[in-house]
């Protein structure tokens, strides 16, 4: 709110609006809008392509939350990004939340393939997201379809006095699996 109030300010308005807001959230979260950024037309257009993979995928998967809006003004180390509005906050989250929130990460890769019969380096931040949470439904929420209901996880609370923390629980034919 601060930040918004700051926007505002600098734009010499009299009170803060939902622009504002949102800008500062934008803000605050990916990084400052980098509009003056000169980004070439290919890269502009391969942007739009693979965000507008992440929003088709995200709009009618009916397991993920809302699209909100999509930008293509690069933010951060960002070129683009899509952005949800969940409908709640969770506590839990389920196996179909998370497959759908995948199925969404993946969605620019694909469209990128699809669209320019080539892959780009843009899809870093999903691959390295999905990874991470496909290794933590298996590992450490029981989520494998072969793993079973088991814990595979590092657990730092096991050290101590009886146990070696460097030596991990499983088999390696679990580890490769």
């Amino acid at each position: 709110v601060n930040e918004s109030a700051l926007i505002a300010t600098m734009q010499n308005k009299e009170f803060v609006e939902q622009e504002d807001l949102e800008e500062a959230r934008d803000k605050t979260r990916w990084g400052r809008a980098k509009k003056s950024r000169a980004v070439d037309e290919r890269d502009r257009r391969v942007t739009a392509y693979h965000e507008a993979g992440h929003a088709l995928i995200q709009a009618t998967d009916k397991d993920a939350d809302p699209l909100h809006k999509v930008s293509i003004i690069p933010r951060g180390p960002a070129g683009g990004a899509t952005f949800s509005l969940p409908e709640r906050d969770r506590m839990v989250y389920t196996k179909r939340y998370l497959l759908a929130t995948m199925r969404v990460m993946f969605g620019g890769r694909i469209a990128e393939e699809i669209f320019f019969d080539d892959i780009s380096s843009g899809a870093a931040s999903d691959i390295r997201q999905a990874t991470d949470l496909a290794r933590r439904m298996v590992r450490e929420w029981g989520m494998g379809e072969n793993a079973g209901f088991l814990y595979y996880g590092d657990d730092d609370a096991r050290g101590g006095f009886f146990f070696d923390v460097t030596q991990r629980e499983y088999s390696d034919k679990t580890a490769e699996m």
